[in-house]
């Protein structure tokens, strides 16, 4: 980490020397840096005596760069084996860099997390400092592997629409990494190798293309593949694994990871002797980045121990989890040197730098403060299941049997997250269900978007989560890291310490006292029967039923009856309903002897009915004995008119809710108002929907735990994706999926032959769909369904032929517009797909035009 001396440096180089600006003042360095004058003008003192800048008598005093001193140090940036392993790969990464004739094209070709980003970073740096880049050169990343499984967004990311946005033109006169770029489909390595041979980009047609001779283009792929890549570049560089370097530079590597958790923790941390020989003879698929996961897992675990004092933080062996295909059994030889290396060594000891930049970013420094501020801590069992509840039931395999539901996912969520969180589940042998994986995926893009309003836990239980579900924790730290990496997200304490929540099974938690629901009702088999459905439909094992018989003695029902409840009770309470009779008072003086919690609901469907069979032994006009009925019962029920609501649930942060809101807000048209809660205080989410339940109708919820509360419906995240968004409305009216599309086989035939400028492949794909919308909504005949498929594919083929020409439907289309917005909104939304797809624009004529069909006006 870099000391405030080497920022300052740093900043002349760039923000004042590169940019022409010639000296400083010690007050612009004081402002810029927040340091007392006094501290500026010493540090600044010191580079003077290193020779790094020279002093300006006058007044005020200036400082401006030593020339000769820079023109000495623009060397290749230090990395660990550049004099051993990388010294080969140096070399040619810096002649590929001042070779003086034109751009020479690299590739690296290495396994993942062996470095291929930290060299090609230094190789930009490195240019940069020897003038052959400016110093504001575009640098840009490019993963292919983020985008692995949808291929077509990584061809519009990398290629662009045109030829001027793609990431060749924006790197231009700048350096551009392609990592993993084996992954590219054929047609698309076919371009960049013509790309390679010529330095230019084409367009797919080869009737345009770009100039990219001032573009130092690096290319990066993962292991063996064919020579295909070797003939079209001009340089190839070969990165060794972790298992291909010398036992001293593994060891270095490990003394640099463990320096960079000292500084995080600002605590010093000691390693024994045992962990330094176990992390040297183990072996780790993903090289350096999973050497670093398991440094990060090992000091969190020992961090625990000393959480409440200012010790040092001792990893011991007891620390590191090692799969056993990382425990590799060694060659003798190799197992000797590690002997050799550690001969002399009891434990090593790293001390923080003590530089306040990372106060900031330091997770540790915020648990110290947090553990301070707290007092007793006595409710861990409870407090963690409260925030296990919000997660959910495991209800199916992760990811099998889901590819419709990522698709609508990756219509939200950046398809370079998805990909990022899935192979961290891969890489860490994670399983999560799939509402899990869905609602962690919303919850990371809603803090990427910055977007979430960050829900509070208590002191108490983040402390609880890290001692209690440690593993968890560290799994949300690592995650915490490749987002940092990849997205350059950084994780607040609190932020992680929720991601924890998501990696939590149910089988872990213990279980919970519940609170019981009790039938209880008049007759043979009412109560026990409606109980055995409730927990049918449910899944609940703990709805019970009593059946209060009419002959029998009340003294008797009374003690039958408390020895009931007390055999069923477990520890909540109780949830009874009843229909009539003496119940209320035989609950009470129950709850008052066994000191129990009982929550009476009267429904007196019973004595509705004897009171109707009643009115129609003295009336017998059908209309008279159900209007009178009918009034009573309203009075009784105090029914309101009430607005629909529906409730978006998410115990991450606002972030995951407000986007689930979003989603129906945008696709539903059933004008429900829905309302984003994110309370993970089950107390307090039970105040917040009773206090809406007095104003509203709560039609039902929608999230990634279903909170069971006041009998509401639950639509569970993943049912909205796997149905499709486009079917939102029958998933949230709980219908089933429209599914009757008319035959359309006949007329792709026919469409076959007449399409001039549209595959048909592509109509297949995409109008089918497009009309399955519209019938949803409007119900059309078959008759309709068919006329509009044929009407729209020849609209876009007319609308895709190079001899466009504009049609006079003699259709008043400001009439349609003003006179139904609303579904001109409609079916402008479902049309955004079919422009996308087919690369057309589509009117409002068109559109008035589609009204009137469907309409039928």
């Amino acid at each position: 980490m870099k000391t405030n001396k080497e920022k300052i440096y740093d900043y002349l180089m760039t923000d004042v020397y590169e940019t022409g600006k010639i000296a400083v003042v010690t007050q612009e360095i004081a402002e810029v840096f927040g340091l007392q004058r006094s501290n500026a003008s010493s540090l600044l003192n010191e580079l003077v005596k290193e020779g790094r800048l020279v002093k300006q008598s006058g007044r005020p005093v200036k400082y401006i760069i030593n020339d000769h001193f820079e023109s000495q140090n623009k060397q290749f940036p230090k990395m660990i084996g550049d004099d051993g392993s990388l010294s080969k790969a140096i070399q040619l990464a810096k002649a590929a860099i001042l070779y003086p004739k034109e751009n020479i094209n690299v590739l690296i070709i290495s396994e993942m997390g062996t470095g291929k980003t930290e060299l090609v970073r230094n190789m930009y740096a490195f240019a940069t400092s020897n003038h052959v880049l400016g110093v504001d050169s575009p640098y840009i990343e490019f993963n292919c592997h983020h985008f692995k499984k949808e291929m077509q967004t990584l061809v519009n990311e990398l290629f662009g629409s045109r030829l001027e946005d793609s990431l060749f033109a924006k790197a231009d006169n700048g350096l551009l990494f392609i990592d993993n770029a084996d992954i590219l489909p054929a047609k698309e390595q076919s371009r960049l190798f013509k790309l390679l041979e010529t330095k230019r980009l084409y367009s797919e047609d080869m009737t345009d293309y770009i100039d990219c001779q001032h573009l130092k283009l690096i290319l990066g792929i993962s292991g063996d593949i064919d020579n295909q890549f070797n003939q079209h570049v001009n340089m190839i560089i070969n990165l060794p694994s972790l298992d291909e370097r010398s036992v001293e530079e593994k060891y270095n590597i490990m003394l640099s990871l463990f320096k960079e958790e000292a500084a995080r923790a600002n605590r010093r941390i000691e390693v024994s002797k045992e962990v330094l020989s176990q992390l040297l003879l183990a072996h780790f698929e993903f090289n350096i980045k999973e050497l670093g996961y398991q440094l990060t897992s090992a000091c969190a675990t020992a961090y625990l121990r000393v959480i409440d004092n200012e010790k040092p933080i001792k990893v011991n062996s007891n620390d590191l989890v090692l799969r056993d295909n990382q425990k590799l059994i060694r060659e003798l030889s190799y197992r000797q040197k590690v002997l050799n290396l550690l001969e002399d060594v009891d434990y090593v000891s790293f001390l923080p730098e003590g530089d306040s930049y990372l106060t900031k970013h330091n997770i540790y420094h915020k648990l110290d403060k947090k553990f301070q501020e707290m007092g007793d801590v006595s409710q861990a069992d409870s407090l963690l299941k409260e925030v296990h509840s919000h997660i959910g039931k495991i209800l199916s395999k992760y990811f099998k049997g889901s590819e419709d539901g990522l698709a609508q996912l990756s219509k939200i969520v950046d398809n370079r997250l998805i990909t990022t969180v899935s192979d961290f589940l891969q890489q860490h042998h994670i399983e999560l269900e799939r509402s899990r994986f869905y609602g962690l995926c919303l919850h990371v893009n809603a803090l990427l978007k910055d977007n979430h309003n960050q829900q509070q836990l208590s002191q108490e239980r983040y402390v609880e989560m890290i001692k209690n579900y440690p593993e968890e924790y560290l799994h949300a730290n690592q995650l915490g890291k490749v987002l940092e990496s990849d997205f350059h997200l950084d994780l607040s304490f609190e932020e992680t310490i929720i991601l924890a929540a998501f990696f939590i099974n149910e089988e872990m938690v213990t279980p919970v006292s519940k609170t019981v629901l009790l039938y209880i009702l008049h007759g043979e088999g009412t109560a026990t029967s409606l109980a055995e459905t409730t927990k049918t439909l449910t899944q609940a094992n703990n709805v019970y039923g009593y059946d209060l018989q009419l002959n029998q003695d009340i003294s008797d029902v009374r003690d039958d009856l408390k020895d009931y409840i007390a055999n069923i009770h477990q520890g909540k309470g109780l949830i009874v309903i009843y229909d009539m009779g003496s119940i209320k008072s035989m609950l009470n003086e129950i709850a008052l002897q066994l000191n129990i919690k009982i929550r009476r609901l009267e429904v007196p469907i019973t004595m509705l009915g004897i009171d109707i069979a009643r009115r129609l032994q003295m009336e017998n006009d059908i209309d008279d004995v159900f209007h009178d009925t009918a009034l009573e019962w309203n009075r009784y029920a105090n029914k309101e008119h009430k607005e629909r609501i529906i409730i978006t649930l998410c115990h991450t942060g606002e972030g995951g809710a407000l986007q689930m809101k979003q989603v129906i807000d945008k696709n539903s048209r059933l004008g429900y108002k829905v309302i984003p809660l994110a309370i993970s205080d089950r107390d307090l989410l039970n105040q917040e929907v009773y206090s809406l339940k007095k104003a509203y109708y709560i039609h039902c919820f929608v999230g990634t735990y279903d909170p069971r509360m006041l009998g509401i419906p639950f639509i569970p995240l993943r049912s909205v994706f796997d149905n499709g968004i486009d079917n939102i409305d029958a998933t949230l009216t709980f219908s089933p999926i429209a599914t009757n599309r008319a035959n359309y086989d006949p007329i792709y035939e026919n469409l076959a032959e007449n399409l001039k400028y549209t595959p048909i492949d592509k109509i297949k794909t995409y109008l089918p769909d497009f009309i399955n919308q519209l019938e949803l909504i409007y119900t059309l005949s078959e008759d309709q369904q068919v006329g509009l498929l044929m009407h729209i594919s020849a609209m876009i083929n007319r609308l895709r032929s190079p001899n466009l020409t504009d049609v006079n439907y003699k259709i008043d289309t400001d009439y349609f517009l003003q006179h139904f917005k609303d579904d001109y909104k409609s079916i402008r939304r479902m049309l955004k797909n079919l422009e996308k797809h087919f690369n057309i624009i589509i009117s409002d004529d068109e559109v008035a035009l589609l009204i009137q069909i469907i309409r039928q006006i």
